[in-house]
């Protein structure tokens, strides 16, 4: 598995994705702000394309992180662990992330990876976790 760099490949990959009704459920559950900067990368399995990390609302050393992979289950946790160490080593000194408070598999993976749970809103949950607080 490795991250790539953004391609129009990734572009057209993430519209087809998106636009599959079955695929609804990636739509982040974060307020993405596009005035700020943000990046997305791919995610590749064996030479196939299977999904996208993205960190948005990036600020002062936080960003706000998210994973998609419609192609490939099972794997979240070590693709997440691979761009929670790119990120820190990049200099992010945190990384925000918004999960719908129905999606117990994220939240538990968030969790497992050392991130806090910041607030609940109605129907999210937004969770931090902080370079210090990082073990690999």
């Amino acid at each position: 598995m490795v991250l790539t760099p953004f391609t129009n490949e990734l572009a057209n990959k993430i519209t087809e994705w998106l636009n599959n009704e079955s695929l609804r459920y990636l739509i982040s559950a974060s307020d993405v702000d596009r005035s700020k900067p943000f990046f997305v990368s791919g995610v590749e399995h064996d030479g196939k394309l299977i999904g996208w990390v993205e960190v948005f609302n990036i600020e002062n050393g936080r960003g706000e992180f998210g994973i998609a992979l419609p192609e490939k289950k099972g794997i979240g946790i070590y693709v997440a662990k691979q761009a929670i160490s790119q990120l820190f080593q990049n200099g992010f000194t945190e990384i925000v992330a918004s999960v719908l408070l129905d999606n117990d598999v994220v939240i538990r993976g968030l969790k497992h990876l050392g991130f806090k749970l910041i607030y609940i809103t109605r129907d999210k949950a937004k969770f931090s976790l902080n370079r210090k607080e990082w073990v690999k």
